[in-house]
C-alpha cells in the first residue's frame, strides 16, 4: 500500500502515524483543500487526493461574509463521543438534562468502539463492535444531540466552548461541561520511527479491524501491554504475517501466576479473553517475546527493516509495517487550558492526569473530566465513570452505587494487569533521534540547549521550536520533560493555548458591527506555577543586581553590561519566559518604553 503521503520541509517522507488525527503527519490535499488529515477524511467517489503540497505562503483569505458564530445553549455539553463521553451523555439525558455531544470524527464510538467501514456493514459485528453499536443507539434514543465533524478548538470557561462544526463556527454555552477526549498512544522515539510504514498499534488496528486492509504483508509489533496482543490476533484473522511480537516487560514467571489469579478474580471474562488470544498466537507459532524491544528502524521512502533486541540476542528482520504501542497518554489540553488541577503520573515515560473526585468533578466548578482523557483506566472504567459524571452533571446528587462498585472492580483488574505487563522505565534516546516529529528537533539539540543553561520544557520550546508544531507537543512534551535535568511535574509542561488544535482561520472570521463584537468569557488565571529550581546559596558581589529576567530586566542588564558594569540577574524561573518575551507586541512596546530614541531612529521606533 501507499504509506508515504507527504514530505517535510527537509525532504523526509511522512505517512500515517497515530491514526486518530492527533499527530498531523498524514496530511494530504483533498479536492484542492490543503492540510486534510488522511486518517480523518472519509473517501468518496470522484475524490481527488494528492500528497500535501510544500509549505508556502497562503493566499489572502477573502473578507468575511458570514454572520456571527451561531450559539447553542444546553444543560450539559460533552466533548468526546467515545465510551466515557457517550455514557456521560446517556446518564445526563436520562437525568432530564438537554445534552449535546461533540466529536471531531465523522462517527461516534471513539478508538475503542470505532465503527466498521460502511462497505463492511453486512458483516456480523464482534462483541466489541456490538457493544459500541448498542451504546450509540441508546444515546440517540435518549434524544441526545450528537454533532460529528466538530473540532473543539477552545474552552474559555466551562460555560463557553468554541468549535468548528462542519466548517461553521459555533459557540456552545452549557451549564455543565464534561470532557471525555480520550487518549493518544505514548510515543517511542528511536532511530527511524518517523519513516512511513511505522505507526501506532491503534492506527494499524483501525485499518485492519474497521477497514479490513493492511499497508503491508510483513508486520512487526512492539511495545508494552495487551493491545499489541489483540492486534496480532486480528492480523492473523486478516491473513497478515506477524514477523515478531515484542513485549518490553520482563517475562513474568511466578509473578505472572499471581497477577493472573488477581485478574481472574477481578474479571473472569476479560481474563478468559486474554487467555484465548494467547492460545491463538501459539496455534499460529507466534512467540510473545518478553523483555524485547526495537533498537532502530531502517528504510528509505518507507520502513524496510528493524533491528530488534531479545533475550537471545540482536537481529535484523525485514518488515513492511511496524506497529508500536508503549501505553497511552491522556488528552488533557482542554482541562489544562481551563486551569483544572493536574498531577504527573511517574510510570514509564510519564503523563499528566486530571485530578477529579469519584464522579469526575475537577477543581474547576461545573467542569467534569472522565475516561482515558482524564486518567488512564480502560473502557470499563471509562464507561462507569462517564455514567457517574453524566448523572452528577444532570443534577443527581447521590452517585450510582453499582457504577462505583464497577469502577472499584475494574481498578483491581487494571492493577493486576499492569503488574503482569510492568511498564519499563523511559529508555535513553540517542542524540540523532528525532524527538519532536513536527519540527524535526533531535534529542541532541535538546541536550545541547540544556548544557547551555535551559532547564524547562517551556524554555526549550522557545529555543528549539520543539512542541510548536501542529500536534502541539502531544507526541514530544513528555519525552522532552524526561530529558530535562529536573524530575518532571505537572508544572513542567508548557501551558496549552487557544487554539488547542489547528483550525482554518477562515472558519473563525466574522464581521460584527462596531462596538458590538461578542465578549469572551472571563479567562482563567492559568498562572504558570513554577517548579522550584534548587540552586546553591551564593555570596556574590556585583555592580548592579537586576531582579527579574523579563524583557525589561534583560534589556537593562544588557545595556549596563555593554557599558562595562558587572551585572547579576536574579529570576525565580528561567530568564525570558515571562509574557513579554512570548508576545511580540508586548515585547515591542516594553522595549520602546525602555530604549530611548537614538540618532537616525525611524519615526515608528524601528
Amino acid at each position: 500500500g501507499i504509506v508515504a503521503f507527504r514530505k517535510t520541509p527537509s525532504g523526509a517522507p511522512r505517512g500515517l502515524y497515530c491514526g486518530i488525527g492527533a499527530c498531523f503527519d498524514c496530511l494530504v490535499t483533498v479536492d484542492g483543500r490543503i492540510g486534510q488529515r488522511a486518517c480523518m477524511a472519509k473517501v468518496a467517489d470522484g475524490m481527488v487526493v494528492a500528497g500535501a503540497m510544500p509549505e508556502t505562503l497562503a493566499p489572502l483569505t477573502p473578507a468575511p461574509t458570514t454572520p456571527l458564530p451561531r450559539e447553542q445553549i444546553c444543560d450539559v455539553l460533552v466533548v468526546g463521543a467515545g465510551p466515557a463521553g457517550l455514557s456521560a451523555a446517556l446518564a445526563a439525558a436520562e437525568s432530564g438534562a438537554q445534552v449535546i455531544v461533540l466529536d471531531e470524527r465523522d462517527a461516534v464510538g471513539g478508538q475503542y468502539h470505532k465503527p466498521m467501514a460502511a462497505s463492511l456493514s453486512n458483516m456480523r459485528p464482534d462483541p466489541q463492535f456490538a457493544e459500541g453499536i448498542a451504546l450509540r443507539d441508546q444515546v440517540l434514543a435518549a434524544h441526545v444531540t450528537v454533532l460529528t465533524n466538530a473540532n473543539v478548538w477552545a474552552a474559555f470557561s466551562p460555560h463557553e466552548v468554541a468549535a468548528v462544526v462542519a466548517g461553521r463556527a459555533v459557540t456552545f454555552r452549557p451549564k455543565k461541561l464534561v470532557l471525555a477526549p480520550g487518549a493518544h498512544e505514548r510515543p517511542m522515539p528511536l532511530p527511524g520511527w518517523t519513516l512511513p510504514g511505522v505507526m501506532t498499534t491503534g492506527a494499524l488496528q483501525t485499518l485492519v479491524r474497521a477497514q479490513r486492509v493492511s499497508p503491508g504483508q510483513r508486520v512487526l509489533i512492539a511495545g508494552n501491554g495487551p493491545l499489541n496482543i489483540q492486534l496480532a490476533v486480528e492480523l492473523i484473522d486478516a491473513g497478515i504475517d506477524v514477523v515478531a511480537l515484542l513485549e518490553a516487560a520482563p517475562r513474568p514467571g511466578l509473578r505472572g501466576m499471581a497477577s493472573g489469579l488477581r485478574m481472574f478474580m477481578a474479571s473472569s471474562t476479560l481474563t478468559r479473553q486474554g487467555l484465548r488470544m494467547t492460545r491463538r498466537l501459539r496455534r499460529h507459532a507466534i512467540d510473545l517475546s518478553w523483555g524485547s524491544r526495537v533498537v532502530a528502524l531502517e528504510g528509505d521512502d518507507r520502513v524496510r527493516s528493524a533491528i530488534i533486541a531479545t533475550p537471545s540476542g540482536t537481529r535484523r528482520v525485514a518488515v513492511d509495517v511496524v506497529a508500536m504501542n508503549m501505553g497511552f497518554q491522556p488528552e488533557t489540553g482542554l482541562a489544562r487550558a481551563l486551569d483544572a488541577e493536574h498531577v504527573f503520573v511517574d510510570i514509564g515515560l510519564g503523563h499528566l492526569a486530571t485530578v477529579t473526585d469519584p464522579v469526575g468533578r475537577t477543581s474547576v466548578p461545573d467542569l467534569f473530566a472522565v475516561g482515558d482523557g482524564a486518567a488512564l483506566g480502560g473502557s470499563r472504567i471509562a464507561m462507569a465513570r462517564g455514567w457517574l459524571a453524566g448523572q452528577a452533571a444532570g443534577g443527581i446528587v447521590t452517585p450510582d452505587a453499582n457504577a462505583l462498585a464497577e469502577v472499584q472492580q475494574a481498578e483491581k483488574f487494571q492493577a493486576a494487569l499492569w503488574t503482569l505487563f510492568a511498564p519499563p522505565a523511559f529508555d535513553e534516546v540517542a542524540d540523532d533521534t528525532i524527538i519532536c516529529r513536527c519540527e524535526g528537533v533531535t534529542a541532541g539539540r535538546i541536550r545541547r540547549e540544556i548544557v547551555g543553561g535551559l532547564v524547562s520544557v517551556a524554555a526549550l520550546k522557545k529555543a528549539t521550536r520543539a512542541g510548536m508544531g501542529r500536534c502541539q507537543g502531544r507526541f514530544c512534551a513528555a519525552s522532552i520533560a524526561r530529558l530535562c535535568p529536573h524530575a518532571p511535574a505537572a508544572e513542567s509542561f508548557a501551558a496549552p493555548r487557544v487554539p488547542v488544535k489547528p483550525v482554518p482561520a477562515a472558519a473563525l472570521m466574522f464581521e460584527a458591527a462596531e462596538f458590538e463584537a461578542p465578549l469572551l468569557g472571563k479567562l482563567p488565571a492559568n498562572q504558570r506555577r513554577v517548579p522550584v529550581l534548587f540552586a546553591e546559596q551564593q555570596d556574590r558581589a556585583c555592580d548592579v543586581l537586576v531582579i527579574g529576567g523579563g524583557a525589561v530586566g534583560l534589556a537593562t542588564a544588557y545595556y549596563l553590561a555593554s557599558e562595562g558594569a558587572d551585572v547579576l540577574i536574579v529570576e525565580r524561573d528561567e530568564a525570558g519566559l515571562a509574557a513579554a518575551t512570548a508576545n511580540a507586541g508586548s515585547l515591542h512596546v516594553q522595549l520602546l518604553s525602555y530604549d530611548f530614541a537614538y540618532p537616525g531612529m525611524p519615526d515608528d521606533g524601528g
